[in-house]
């Protein structure tokens, strides 16, 4: 019997080595998609083989073009999209690459509701989740309302995007002037949002869901983020945070999700309450701690659209998972505290700790982390999208 052949999109990103780590482990054929040949994933001794394709946010025509061409001549059971412009280009023209493969993901429709900020708050506020005070200002004198109604220090965030990028926190009216206009140019009206304290905690909860039921969700809180006040978790922790679950279920629940989606929320430290952040509605950053606590969510993705019955998998708690290279770096040297840091930086042995990068059985792999981090310094994409958060 043929093993399952999966095709993987987007492998400069390390939730995508996860994946392809996490797929070829379990038995399937993977074959990996880039725009660059500096992406890790596409190297794992898991890919069994690369195909290198037009960056899909640059180029969306050709990059449809080239998927059907390589769907066409490939025999595969599922297209896994790991970010936003792919996964867009496939959803749009779902009937087209379902002529070839499967897609697990809900109906355009599903995916844009979740994947929309200011429609995931109001979604939130209709279920009674606690969310930030948040407003969606459509002309001047709104706007102007809405900075008075919240005050300095505030955030303007992008109603799509991922990885912190078209979000910035605001401290005055000087500040909102450049930055305001400059988010809006390129992501559109902006939500304009309370500042929760950067010291709350930022915690999530992974979620697999079939037809809004949910059958698996894992929890972890974020240890540290790069940027030091708002970003990607660099460190992380497993945990059973069973009401933030349950929020998180009621909300799969009501979009009628289907796949994987991670819901982010932080902890606010004025009130001990947890506010609704947002719903990624996509395999998501940090992905390898729920591998590695006991939750193979790529294996599970599968086996649950091939109808298999798929339960609630106990994990382990209190596990952690580091992005190293370059996450924890430029935490560590960007952060004022950090030589007090809790865990401290050196800790690089922990019994209990481990890295999003490193996999002793994929020594390729871990080979193209270093090496193709390293050549990312000289791409200006990689500043540009890494550094900035643009």
């Amino acid at each position: 019997m043929n093993k399952p052949k999966i095709l993987v999109s987007d492998c400069w990103t390390r939730k995508t080595l996860s994946t392809v780590r996490s797929l070829g482990k379990a038995g399937y054929e993977v074959h990996t998609i880039s725009h660059t040949y500096l992406s890790p994933a596409i190297w794992s001794r898991y890919s069994n083989k690369h195909h290198i394709l037009p960056f899909p946010e640059e180029k969306p025509e050709e990059y449809l073009t080239k998927i059907l061409e390589l769907l066409k001549t490939n025999d595969f059971s599922y297209i896994f999209t790991m970010d936003e412009a792919a996964t867009k280009i496939i959803l749009q023209n779902r009937s087209l690459i379902e002529q070839f493969t499967k897609i697990p993901l809900p109906e355009i429709s599903v995916f844009n509701k979740a994947n929309d900020k200011w429609e995931t708050l109001c979604l939130a506020k209709e279920l009674g989740i606690p969310i930030p005070k948040s407003f969606l200002p459509l002309d001047q004198t709104e706007l102007e309302n809405s900075i008075l109604q919240l005050g300095f220090p505030l955030i303007i965030k992008a109603r799509s995007s991922s990885g912190s990028r078209g979000v910035k926190r605001i401290t005055s009216q000087l500040e909102f002037d450049k930055h305001y206009p400059l988010i809006k140019n390129k992501y559109g009206f902006p939500i304009i949002q309370e500042c929760i304290p950067w010291e709350g905690q930022g915690v999530g909860v992974g979620i697999l869901a079939k037809h809004g039921k949910t059958l698996v969700a894992f929890s972890y809180k974020r240890l540290r983020e790069y940027p030091v006040k708002g970003g990607p978790s660099t460190l992380r922790e497993s945990t059973k945070q069973e009401d933030l679950i349950e929020y998180s279920r009621k909300l799969i629940n009501k979009l009628g999700w289907q796949g994987v989606s991670m819901v982010e929320f932080k902890m606010d430290p004025r009130d001990g309450i947890p506010k609704l952040m947002e719903i990624n509605p996509r395999f998501w950053g940090s992905l390898q701690l729920a591998q590695v606590s006991g939750i193979n969510f790529p294996d599970l993705l599968y086996r649950m659209m091939e109808n298999e019955s798929i339960s609630q998998i106990d994990y382990a708690i209190g596990i952690r998972c580091r992005w190293l290279i370059p996450g924890d770096i430029v935490h560590f040297i960007s952060n004022p505290s950090r030589f007090r840091l809790k865990p401290s930086f050196f800790s690089f042995f922990e019994p209990k700790t481990f890295y999003d990068q490193y996999d002793k059985t994929d020594v390729k792999g871990n080979i193209a982390v270093i090496v193709c981090t390293f050549l990312s310094i000289f791409n200006v994409r990689t500043w540009i999208m890494g550094v900035f958060r643009q």
